[in-house]
């Protein structure tokens, strides 16, 4: 809820969307629509670090910065940033 109203005050919309299952391939359709509304910015959590490597190429190429966030994909140049918290001592 937090993202929402952040992105509210600053006047952005921010659309969650979450495939049915935590795949690539599930993935890929959401991306390519995403890509197609040409957003400013996307954060994806990726499942697999190579699998959605091309659609995150495709959309940083068409001017959107692209976020990976608490994983991370092998071709950096994918992406703009990531942020990466460390699972092991979460909660403590």
């Amino acid at each position: 809820r937090g993202a929402l109203d952040a992105g509210k005050a600053l006047g952005y919309t921010i659309d969650v969307q979450i495939p049915a299952e935590f795949s690539a391939q599930a993935e890929q359709p959401i991306l390519s629509a995403v890509i197609a509304n040409k957003p400013k910015g996307i954060i994806v959590f990726p499942d697999d670090p190579v699998g959605i490597t091309a659609k995150l190429k495709e959309a940083k190429d068409a001017g959107i910065l692209v976020h990976t966030l608490s994983a991370d994909i092998e071709d950096k140049t994918a992406r703009s940033f990531n942020l990466h918290q460390d699972l092991g001592i979460g909660g403590e």
